[in-house]
């Protein structure tokens, strides 16, 4: 797992506790994703994909929220998504 997913993770659960929520749990995924065209026998393309993303559940004024932000690149994006 990516160090700095899991940071984010780590401070998205700090930043939603100290705005006054109830509960909060944050969970971070990566995928890695491989595929391959074949045709005629011969290899046209081999791709990898990686995604990764952090969902985030809010408890605040008795009301449950989910967010999601996928390939986050700042915790700026993470703080947004809590806020909103």
């Amino acid at each position: 797992m990516d160090i700095e997913l899991q940071d984010f993770a780590d401070r998205a659960v700090s930043y939603a506790e100290k705005s006054g929520v109830e509960y909060c749990d944050a969970r971070a995924e990566q995928q890695e994703r491989k595929s391959a065209l074949l045709e005629n026998n011969e290899i046209e393309y081999v791709r990898t994909n990686d995604d990764r993303g952090i969902g985030i559940r809010i408890i605040k004024n008795n009301v449950w929220s989910f967010c999601s932000i996928t390939n986050p690149k700042s915790f700026e994006q993470i703080k947004d998504a809590i806020d909103n």
